[in-house]
């Protein structure tokens, strides 16, 4: 069949085109999430996401369900870099509490992690993780919507230094936590 003008097709990852003559002009982009990490199971304290963050993508999401906590601690995120969890005292947060009063929770450019909920051991949690441009060589930002009973707790936090992480850690500051996460790509 001879290449005609006019003539469509839908590329995986690059979206639909079309042939005007000479070359195939794209006339749409992939667009939503593409899966990055497949569910992973943890039981641990803290655990490690393998290298997932990538040029690929300027923004990720990391959906996360933790069935149960031994006890009651503060849920953390750090980045990770080579296989190393940055822990210096780079990171900021602010957290809000919404169940029967508001409450806040604010750690401000010289924390070791920023904080994503605080003490809710022994509860089943579950949300959205946002990190904004953990690749780049920049200022990376995270966003955060998690529930656990009648709670949820809105939150953002950011590294201040222009490191440039390909993984991250979520951690507790007392206990293990059980749970599964999966990591999503932001197509532009």
């Amino acid at each position: 069949k001879t290449l005609a003008e006019g003539q469509l097709c839908y590329v995986e990852g690059t979206g639909l085109q079309s042939y005007n003559g000479t070359s195939w002009v794209t006339w749409g982009t992939a667009q939503g999430l593409a899966l990055v990490q497949a569910e992973t199971s943890f039981n641990a304290s803290s655990f490690n996401s393998n290298a997932c963050f990538t040029s690929t993508y300027r923004n990720y999401v990391i959906n996360i369900v933790i069935n149960s906590a031994s006890t009651f601690g503060t849920l953390l995120w750090q980045g990770r870099t080579g296989g190393t969890t940055n822990s210096n005292a780079n990171y900021s947060f602010q957290n809000t509490v919404f169940d029967t009063g508001a409450t806040y929770a604010r750690g401000i450019s010289t924390q070791t992690s920023s904080q994503l909920a605080g003490s809710f051991g022994g509860q089943n949690l579950g949300g959205q993780i946002h990190v904004f441009n953990p690749q780049a060589t920049a200022q990376t930002a995270i966003s955060s919507v998690l529930g656990f009973n009648s709670v949820t707790v809105v939150g953002s936090g950011f590294f201040s230094q222009t490191t440039s992480f390909d993984a991250f850690t979520i951690s507790t500051s007392s206990g293990t936590l059980t749970g599964t996460y999966s990591v999503y790509g932001y197509n532009q």
